[in-house]
């Protein structure tokens, strides 16, 4: 199905001008995996908490998945993957719709949408 949507995420010159407020921007991440290659994500778009990471992978260690909430890295997984995490872990896993509308809201407090 071709997405029909345009999501723009703020630029990188919106990025690199520090009087554009940083509430306004969003980064995200993508891994297939995430293994120990999910704190790469860490050190890009400094100006950016929290940042954001999809990925397909299924039953992410509670270790893990407690090491990203303490440095504010918010886990994006497919809807019909969260059943193979905790329950502890799936309140705080956000699905994709989820973060769409959150970068939605970003762009419409930021007059960019």
């Amino acid at each position: 199905m071709p997405v029909t949507a345009r999501l723009p995420f703020p630029s990188e010159e919106q990025y690199r001008d520090k009087s554009f407020d940083a509430v306004h921007l969003t980064m995200l991440g993508v891994k297939s995996t995430c293994k120990d290659r999910w704190r790469q994500v860490l050190a890009e778009a400094a100006r950016i908490q929290p940042k954001h990471l999809l990925t397909l992978e299924t039953s992410i260690s509670n270790n893990q998945t407690d090491e990203m909430r303490a440095n504010q890295l918010q886990l994006v997984v497919p809807e019909s993957l969260h059943d193979t995490y905790t329950n502890v872990q799936g309140a705080w896993l956000q699905n994709l719709g989820e973060f769409i509308a959150i970068v939605r809201e970003r762009q419409i407090s930021a007059g960019l949408a």
